[in-house]
């Protein structure tokens, strides 16, 4: 209700507003009477509000700033200008900034709070004005298009940094340098957007994992989804989620755990057979001595009638398959595959000039010498195969027209192999890139696609909002070098959201990607590197642990979500989840790992008794529990009551707990290559996490000092308290 005593609708039923900030040919409909019905009011003020987006002037025109950013990256096209970039990201990050700060103004305006405006200047007083009402009756709406300006104007911004950069990778091969230029700031208003929010009433063929895996990617960060999504849409629709075992739900989407089509996948039946097989076909296995004579690794000779399969050293002739256990074509030599499909592979092998295919289902044998044996070779198999085709039943159901695929078909394509099963997965990932010079893709009726030409068709002539996901799948961009080395931090980042089917295959993924020697625990892993960017150990992954030295070092690339626990006041313990995303540290401080631990800069806040009371309010905030607030009946005075922020509130306790044990505490949070600044690069990242910080500890005077793990800490970087001090973490 307003102060006169009218409802919401009599504020906007004239459209005295509307000249202002609709577009003419809009504005008659916001003279639209309503009854006085209360249910039918609201849902009119629903539907134009949607009609309002859709035709403010601040969102059908465009900003002078994004018409210049876009003419001048159509006049580089693709040939990198790193200065440009790096520019253009300082813009793109800089309009965050500028929404942020403003919204934090309008909820400072909103409780009646003028300090931070008593500004004498012309500009100061603008602002008061601009921000506290005047009398004016389009105030409110007023302040609401300043906020639409500055979104639409940074979001624009962001795909056409997005669409410039991945354009630069596209002509001239993946690049580490370049994909840091991927990593924009975010804001804060995208913390509580659901991923409802984003995917909207999409088909529940679109796996939820598949889709957060995509949604949460560092580099998609505020980008437009619609698009993407109404191609997937269109070709999926009608089709029930295929998630849950006996169920047609989508998953819940929270890990890939909670995805059944993610677990298990070694013990599938080996089922899947060509499109034109009767589905009764036999079993072809292996030639045993074969493949034991063969110089390692070893591919199968693409012999069609051959009555067991025959083993040849993998060469630059070789067809390497790329695929998903879990869709069928999983198997070991000593079972065999079905004929059908070796018929399949020996013909795509003849038709791409290939005399031998390697697939890991008919390669790797179950002994565990020659599995391992096997699987350390990895990385040359697919460096040094003439072609890699992905074979992913979801991308096999894409129909294209050959040899010219239109864009519609190019665009449903892709937005199929982004949250493909085949993009999703850890094995598929090092495959991807390691074969990323000449991927192809396998699509309805056995037609192949090349990759890279489906991915340029697509940037230089289809949907913008489409291309710009490029970034969150770096595996599909081919790399210059595509045998070259990942920094441990990429390789890490790379998979921590990347399901693979045995526990130790993730760190198996991880060695082969920064091509060290093949390791199956992280400790060992970690022991072999020489250092490590600050910021990309900041994050929730378990943590070696038990190892002197290595009390940092995290156990696994795996962040997953996290339950823990915190005492409340009255005994009662509050259960909540956590998960802090790991990216891969650009533009933080290398700290050096040693002997004797970690040793290196950080930014550090030392806390004491004074500084753990001052926190304790905001720490340790508590509020009704959800219950609480909807249930109308509810007796508030007795009512339950938990932690506002509860992971704030247990690295409170957990601070507590060591000051009683006579320890001296610190937190931790990265400093940016400079050594001074703080490390910015995971921001703002869209997640309801807000700030972490590492809880260290130490018992011998600061000599040394215990990684106790990492929490949320509100406390903001601009408070003084901070300062850079090295430290060895043991």
């Amino acid at each position: 209700m307003r102060k006169q005593g009218t409802t919401l609708w009599d504020g906007i039923k004239n459209g005295r507003w509307a000249a202002k900030y609709i577009v003419p040919e809009a504005q008659s409909h916001f003279r639209t009477q309503s009854s006085e019905d209360a249910e039918s009011a609201l849902k009119l003020v629903t539907t134009l509000q949607d009609f309002a987006w859709d035709n403010l002037y601040v969102t059908t025109r465009i900003d002078t700033n994004s018409l210049t950013l876009a003419a001048v990256f159509a006049n580089q096209g693709s040939l990198p200008d790193l200065r440009l970039a790096q520019n253009s990201l300082k813009y793109v990050n800089l309009l965050s900034e500028l929404f942020d700060e403003y919204q934090s103004m309008c909820d400072a305006a909103s409780f009646g709070i003028r300090a931070p405006f008593e500004d004498d200047s012309d500009e100061g007083r603008a602002l008061k004005d601009a921000l506290f009402p005047q009398g004016r009756d389009d105030h409110e709406q007023g302040m609401a298009i300043v906020k639409v300006f500055l979104w639409s104007a940074w979001q624009r911004s962001v795909m056409l940094h997005f669409y410039y950069v991945i354009g630069v990778q596209l002509a001239h091969g993946y690049s580490s340098t370049w994909n840091t230029l991927l990593a924009v700031r975010g804001l804060h208003e995208l913390e509580n957007l659901s991923r409802d929010a984003y995917r909207g009433k999409c088909t529940d063929y679109l796996c939820n994992w598949a889709f957060e895996l995509l949604r949460t990617s560092r580099t998609s960060v505020g980008l437009d989804f619609r698009r993407m999504i109404s191609r997937f849409d269109a070709h999926f629709g009608g089709r029930h989620g295929r998630c849950i075992k006996d169920s047609i739900q989508a998953c819940e989407g929270s890990q890939p755990e909670t995805c059944q089509r993610f677990t298990a996948a070694e013990a599938a039946v080996q089922s899947a057979h060509s499109s034109d097989c009767n589905k009764r076909c036999s079993r072809i296995i292996w030639n045993a001595s074969s493949y034991h004579e063969c110089r390692k690794p070893a591919a199968i000779r693409a012999v069609k009638d051959s009555a067991s399969l025959g083993y040849s050293p993998v060469s630059s002739q070789t067809l390497a398959i790329s695929h998903v256990w879990s869709h069928g074509q999983g198997g070991r030599p000593e079972t065999g595959i079905n004929t059908c499909l070796h018929r399949r592979y020996c013909r795509l092998a003849c038709q791409f000039g290939c005399d031998t295919y390697w697939i890991d289902a008919a390669c790797i044998p179950s002994e565990t010498t020659l599995r391992r044996q096997a699987i350390n070779s990895i990385n040359d198999i697919f460096a040094a195969a003439k072609v890699t085709l992905v074979i992913d039943m979801d991308v096999q159901s894409v129909d294209v027209t050959l040899p010219n695929p239109s864009i519609a078909e190019i665009e449903t394509l892709v937005a199929t192999l982004l949250v493909s099963d085949w993009t999703v997965r850890g094995w598929t990932l090092l495959e991807g890139i390691r074969g990323s010079g000449a991927i192809w893709l396998l699509c309805k009726d056995d037609g192949v696609l090349n990759l890279r030409q489906a991915l340029v068709i697509l940037h230089e002539r289809g949907a913008v909002d489409i291309a710009v996901l490029l970034g969150s799948a770096q595996h599909l961009i081919p790399h210059s070098n595509p045998a070259s080395r990942k920094t441990v931090e990429e390789a890490g980042y790379l998979l921590s959201q990347r399901h693979t089917s045995w526990p130790e295959d993730v760190i198996i993924c991880w060695t082969l990607l920064i091509k060290a020697r093949v390791r199956r625990q992280a400790a060992d892993l970690w022991k072999n590197e020489k250092r490590v960017r600050s910021g990309y150990i900041l994050s929730s992954a378990p943590r070696v642990g038990m190892i002197q030295g290595f009390s940092w070092a995290p156990q696994t690339p795996y962040i997953r979500p996290v339950r823990r626990s915190v005492r409340l006041e009255d005994g009662r313990r509050q259960e909540y989840t956590v998960r802090f995303p790991s990216y891969d540290g650009e533009g933080s401080l290398f700290v050096d790992i040693t002997e004797e631990g970690l040793r290196g800069k950080w930014r550090v806040v030392k806390v004491d008794r004074s500084l753990l009371e001052n926190n304790r309010e905001l720490c340790c905030e508590l509020t009704l529990t959800p219950e609480a607030w909807e249930d109308d009946e509810m007796d508030l005075e007795n009512a339950e009551l938990i932690y506002a922020h509860p992971d704030d509130a247990l690295a409170w306790l957990t601070i507590e707990e060591l000051l009683d044990q006579g320890a001296q505490v610190r937190l931790l949070r990265a400093a940016a290559e400079d050594g001074v600044s703080p490390a910015v690069g995971s921001s703002q990242r869209g997640g309801n996490f807000g700030l972490v910080a590492a809880i260290c500890a130490s018992f011998n005077r600061g000599l040394s000092w215990e990684w106790k793990g990492v929490y949320s800490w509100q406390e903001s970087e601009n408070y003084q308290g901070w300062e850079v001090d090295e430290m060895l973490i043991i």
